[in-house]
């Protein structure tokens, strides 16, 4: 937790000499200590009607609480995609006659995410030969089978499947639109069809409906309309089911947007660039500014803007002392990015081996491995050795770092000592007490180790705050049941 708080502090040191905050922003920042961060953005979009009136400290820390979604909802999609992956496979593979249909539609995008996109077809091909699906679904299937014609740089087949689609259905239209802005087959679109399609989907002025609010976020964020896409935001609950299916009386099934937790962390990632790009040009202000733009970057594994950011990171100066020491780690990651890995490796092992044992730097040079998907085995070696030596919370965020990365290279056992030794004993899942992205990642390693009943309950306290990982949290238990036993299909209640 002191190494969160520490982060926090250093950002409103540099600025408390310079500007006075709004008492929006104090509030947004207030949540943003406590580790709420979903919290935080709802109020920053409710209380914030135009950026344009904030100062370049308040967009600065405006963009810090963007980011810092940005990084949960990353994850959370990484851990969603896995646990869904998990689950729908048993729906599939179940052997009761009475078992789901949309199952196979559910996780085959899926498994187009993951790039088994020859596993996918089949499962479409299946789901669209079943009985009973009506055309919006099969709509969906061809939409998912026009996806994979993309990837597979089929035109032909892909202009053929997008316009057998309903013309009547508007989460259909919207839906090829979506597809036709990721792959560039669109210079514009006009999103008239998304203004007109809203009331269908509203109650008293909330969206209800999980795939229009999903798909219209991910179109207003691709337009850079990012109003509208604040607008969607604010009125939909990120927990909403995509569809429930009614096997029997007593046998319901959940489905979820799967793609709702990326599209919310590019959409975070684009409108804090956004708002740093407006700070950059302020000269007091430009270093600070370049600083998370770079982790921006890195956060994303840009390759287009490495070379940049480079250069940029090893030309900045004014900041504050503790961030100032990271800008050589960050520089070798687009570094990295941009092909010089030795450079980078040879870099990041020397952080890690730095003279005044400091967990802050070494810390940073394995986040830049998880940034970057890098393989670090010695670095990560040096860092596990660091991070268990270590007696004081200092070294806390080192241990959160060097478990992340184990548990991603699937060293369960190592990941979960680590993660274990980050908590705050006293408060162990307690989301005020310890970072939101240790529990998630903690939870994950409960998962693994099928120690189910802690895991859902680590689930619950960060959902609590992240509604989105209500999708996690449902495909856990359902894996749980299945796992017991204790019904002839894993069902959620």
């Amino acid at each position: 937790m002191r190494y969160v708080l520490g982060i926090f502090m250093i950002f409103c040191l540099f600025t408390s000499a310079f500007a006075v905050e709004s008492e929006n922003i104090k509030k947004v920042m207030k949540l943003y200590k406590s580790h709420q961060y979903d919290d935080a953005t709802q109020l920053l979009f409710n209380s914030v009607a135009n950026p344009n009136t904030l100062s370049s400290v308040e967009l600065l820390q405006s963009s810090l609480v963007l980011i810092k979604n940005l990084k949960i909802h990353k994850v959370i999609h990484q851990k969603t995609i896995n646990a869904q992956q998990i689950y729908l496979q048993i729906l599939v593979n179940d052997k009761n006659k009475r078992k789901s249909l949309y199952a196979p539609l559910y996780l085959a995008e899926i498994l187009i995410l993951k790039g088994q996109l020859k596993q996918a077809k089949n499962l479409l091909n299946n789901f669209s030969s079943q009985n009973n699906i009506s055309v919006e679904y099969l709509d969906q299937g061809k939409i998912l089978l026009a996806w994979i014609a993309a990837l597979q740089n089929d035109n032909l087949l892909f202009k053929q499947l997008t316009q057998e689609i309903d013309k009547n259905n508007p989460l259909s239209i919207m839906a090829v639109n979506a597809l036709k802005m990721r792959f560039k087959k669109v210079s514009s679109l006009n999103p008239e069809t998304i203004r007109q399609a809203e009331p269908l989907y509203k109650v008293n002025n909330q969206i209800i409906s999980a795939k229009f609010a999903n798909l219209a976020l991910r179109i207003y964020t691709d337009l850079g309309q990012f109003d509208k896409a604040i607008d969607i935001h604010l009125r939909f609950s990120k927990s909403t089911v995509s569809l429930v299916e009614q096997i029997n009386e007593d046998k319901v099934i959940r489905f979820y947007e799967v793609s709702l937790s990326e599209n919310l962390y590019r959409f975070y990632y684009a409108l804090a660039k956004n708002l740093l790009n407006r700070v950059v040009k302020d000269k007091k202000y430009h270093d600070m500014a370049v600083y998370y733009l770079s982790e921006l970057e890195l956060l994303v594994a840009n390759k287009n803007t490495a070379e940049k950011y480079m250069t940029l990171m090893n030309g900045i100066n004014r900041l504050p002392k503790k961030l100032a020491e990271l800008t050589e780690i960050r520089a070798n990651a687009h570094g990295y990015l941009a092909g010089h890995q030795n450079r980078a490796f040879q870099a990041w092992e020397e952080a890690v081996n730095n003279l005044k044992n400091n967990p802050f730097l070494s810390a940073d040079a394995i986040l830049m491995c998880i940034y970057v998907d890098a393989n670090c085995p010695t670095i990560a070696q040096i860092a596990q050795l660091s991070a268990e030596a270590g007696r004081s919370e200092r070294f806390e965020g080192l241990s959160l770092n060097v478990g992340r990365y184990f548990l991603i290279n699937n060293h369960t056992a190592k990941a979960r000592r680590l993660l274990e030794n980050a908590l705050d004993k006293s408060n162990s899942h307690s989301l005020s007490a310890n970072d939101p992205m240790l529990l998630i990642n903690l939870a994950d390693v409960y998962r693994i180790d099928k120690n189910y009943a802690e895991s859902l309950q680590v689930y619950f306290t960060v959902a609590q705050n992240f509604p989105v990982m209500r999708q996690i949290q449902d495909a856990v238990q359902g894996e749980y049941l299945f796992e017991q036993r204790s019904s002839g299909i894993p069902v959620v209640h």
